[in-house]
């Protein structure tokens, strides 16, 4: 097999995958939500919203009160994130159709849905796709809305909720595929911490230098990706003639950082925290090294057939078997 098909393999692959999980996700949400009740048009129109589907920020106090971004809680323990516009909220209530990337003080139980079939982490996993594969999608320009997600509180909650999730050894046997995806979407790598304040740092004093890196500032300190190390570069090459001695300083400081970040995969983090629930929960020893071999198998885009790993027939995991990486 030429590289060329192998791409192939794997685009189409990629593909069907998408529509296996957006049946999944219609047929758990049909019950409640048809298309044509959907709003479409509104839905579309958050990709040019600046705050796409949020309404404003707030702060989440840790006593559960909610108050407005220029306010602060009378205790330490408070996280800021984004409110959802009123409509967006009515349609996880009315419709089960969940837009929110914020998991952060999600309580465990109602985000793996045991219910509803792990709905609300398929869904999750489709809206990231989504983001990925169309800049952003309804996120496109509220990536740039200051404090709507917060990084580090997102993968605090997502490493404590496959911590949770990884402690059950029959959750392992019975939803194997979709503890895997819920690995491979939510975020959970806090990375190295002083080297992420440092970026954070040099990031912030480009921003107050250079107005026009804010867009840039804000997306690094609230959904840092790898990507980021690109855009940084190619700013600093679109801006080179008009940047100080000290400011191309800056810039390479930063990069340095960020490619010292980047140079570990998401799969190298997830085969860490395996490694970690193994010496934790020794009985998960056998599950959880099937897990990892079979999320690197996946980003290698190696096809892998786990034979004692039970599959129920008709279930949405057998969408999800024979196939390997987005």
């Amino acid at each position: 097999m030429n590289k060329y098909q192998g791409f192939q393999i794997r685009w189409i692959s990629a593909g069907f995958r998408l529509i296996c999980v957006w049946i999944i996700v219609m047929q758990v949400s049909s019950a409640s939500a048809r298309p044509e009740d959907l709003p479409v048009r509104d839905i579309q129109a958050l990709k040019q919203d600046p705050r796409g589907p949020f309404q404003s920020i707030q702060w989440v106090c840790a006593n559960g009160t909610v108050l407005p971004a220029k306010s602060r809680c009378p205790s330490p323990g408070g996280r800021q994130q984004g409110k959802l516009k009123d409509w967006v909220t009515g349609l996880e209530k009315e419709s089960g159709i969940f837009l929110n990337v914020v998991l952060a003080g999600s309580d465990h139980q109602k985000v793996w849905d045991d219910s509803g079939a792990q709905s609300r982490l398929k869904q999750y996993a489709l809206v990231q796709f989504l983001i990925q594969a169309d800049q952003g999608w309804i996120y496109r320009k509220a990536r740039y809305y200051r404090g709507a997600v917060q990084a580090e509180d997102e993968s605090r909650w997502g490493v404590d909720f496959l911590n949770w999730l990884l402690s059950d050894a029959g959750r392992l046997e019975t939803r194997f595929f979709q503890i895997r995806e819920a690995c491979r979407s939510l975020p959970h790598f806090s990375g190295n911490k002083n080297r992420l304040q440092a970026i954070r740092t040099l990031s912030k004093t480009l921003s107050d230098e250079i107005p026009s890196f804010m867009a840039l500032r804000i997306k690094i300190h609230g959904q840092p990706g790898s990507e980021d190390l690109q855009a940084v570069k190619d700013f600093a090459r679109e801006n080179q003639a008009a940047l100080t001695a000290q400011q191309i300083t800056l810039f390479s400081q930063l990069l340095e950082q960020m490619s010292a970040e980047y140079a570990v995969s998401p799969s190298d983090a997830l085969a860490k925290l395996l490694a970690a629930d193994r010496l934790r929960h020794p009985a998960l020893s056998g599950p959880a090294e099937a897990l990892a071999v079979s999320s690197s198998a996946l980003r290698k885009g190696t096809v892998l057939f786990p034979e004692k790993i039970p599959i129920r027939s008709g279930t949405w995991q057998t969408c999800f078997w024979p196939f390997g990486a987005v």
